[in-house]
């Protein structure tokens, strides 16, 4: 040991702050050593779990074959359905903006955003759009022959490449509705019910892309817009029970929440996993993700959330294994999140708002199919039945129990002078919403 090392060495100062630095350092060094095993250990869990799901853990994996189903040309209806979009997006803007806007209400077409019935040169612009733009309803026809539906969407380059087929979707949507609401206007009832249906099937380009919960929020307001429509063409148009059974079959055809959920899940814990992994590790993810690399406490802080980011999709993906969860179910696990994982508050949307949406169509979708099925009771009988109990056997066999599924309760039901309400509780499970799930 030199003698310059003893001098220093000898010095009462630096002893004192040299064991304390190696002391503080050593009271660092393996606490966040220690708890950045535990904490990687658990997330590795939590991802091995994910993958004997059979999901993906990443949004990059999406792309990989087991995760997407590949359809043959001749079988998928997706081509059909994005050229009957592009067709539509080359409709003058302002004559989409007009069509946006109309909605079949009382036996007229109105301008829903002004709340007033269309002028008669107004309702000759729209049947006018209908007749000139016949050839998107034929991709429709088309695309309605082929059973299944795939997207080629480059989930690589993130969430957001969804958004705009999305909003596409949702704007060729209207569109049928306005065709059906046209021909229910000029009393071609079947021709009206045709176009209802090749409506629902326009749901179906939105779900292909359903990898995110906001493209599902978007499936939701689409179907509950045809649902609304629906009820208006049955009062407007004299239909045979032949037409109101294949309507009925049209509304059994579509996926429940909990079916939609899996897929849903999938894409938002993976687009999810993807940020994360980024901000932990600086991989898998952009340039600017990666220069966010987490370091020391800061690696800690984020591990954790990011673990509680995972436990809570195991979660919810567990309540749904057991079948349709009634609302409010998914709001007690949002409730269980500490209050330092903030971050995955703010990475998850709402998602038990998104499921009680979800629940509310489920429960104004049954209330339609009962409503199709009193109408067809009275085709048969001359009268609605007194109670639901009194419908028809076959008819009965041919729809699920009136419970709604928000609450767990029975539908109200009640005939009206010649007609009658058929009513679900809807979320807040009180009867005393004027916007529940109802048919009249």
């Amino acid at each position: 040991m030199s003698d310059s090392f003893r001098r220093v060495w000898g010095k009462d100062w630096v002893r004192w702050w040299t064991h304390r630095l190696l002391a503080a350092a050593l009271l660092y060094l393996v606490p966040y050593t220690g708890l950045n095993w535990h904490f990687s250990r658990a997330i590795e869990a939590e991802l091995d779990w994910v993958r004997a799901q059979g999901a993906p853990v990443v949004a990059s994996e999406l792309m990989e074959s087991k995760y997407r189903e590949r359809i043959p040309a001749g079988e998928d209806a997706f081509p059909l359905l994005k050229a009957a979009v592009a067709l539509y997006e080359g409709i003058p803007e302002a004559d989409r903006t007009f069509c946006g806007s109309i909605e079949w209400k009382e036996g007229r077409l109105w301008n829903g955003s002004e709340s007033r019935s269309l002028s008669e040169e107004e309702t000759e612009r729209a049947r006018a759009l209908v007749r000139t733009n016949e050839r998107i309803l034929d991709f429709f026809r088309e695309a309605a022959g082929r059973s299944r539906c795939s997207s080629e969407v480059d989930f690589t380059k993130g969430a957001g490449v969804l958004l705009p087929n999305v909003g596409s979707a949702r704007s060729v949507a209207r569109f049928l509705q306005l065709a059906s609401a046209v021909s229910a206007l000029e009393g071609h009832s079947v021709e009206a019910m045709d176009r209802w249906v090749l409506g629902l099937s326009a749901i179906r380009l939105v779900e292909a892309e359903q990898y995110v919960l906001v493209s599902h929020l978007v499936s939701v307001s689409v179907e509950d817009l045809y649902l609304k429509c629906w009820q208006e063409i049955a009062r407007g148009c004299r239909l045979s029970e032949k037409d109101l059974a294949r309507a009925g079959e049209a509304l059994a055809r579509r996926p429940s929440p909990g079916e939609a959920w899996k897929k849903t899940a999938w894409g938002e814990r993976a687009f999810g996993g993807q940020f994360w992994q980024a901000w932990l590790n600086g991989s898998d993810a952009s340039d600017n993700l990666g220069n966010w690399r987490a370091r020391g406490v800061l690696r800690l802080w984020r591990s954790a959330d990011y673990r509680w980011y995972l436990r809570y999709w195991r979660m919810t993906d567990e309540l749904f294994a057991k079948g349709e969860p009634a609302g409010g179910a998914i709001e007690l696990h949002e409730g269980k999140l500490p209050r330092y994982a903030f971050l995955t508050r703010l990475l998850l949307p709402a998602v038990s708002k998104t499921h009680s949406v979800g629940l509310k169509l489920s429960a104004r979708r049954l209330v339609t199919r009962w409503g199709i099925q009193l109408a067809r009771h009275k085709l048969r009988t001359g009268v609605y039945p007194e109670t639901l109990e009194g419908l028809s056997a076959d008819l009965r066999g041919e729809v699920p129990d009136p419970v709604d599924p928000c609450t767990g309760k029975p539908f109200l039901y009640a005939r009206k002078g010649e007609g009658f309400v058929l009513r679900a509780f809807g979320p807040n499970g009180r009867d005393d919403q004027e916007r529940v799930p109802r048919y009249t």
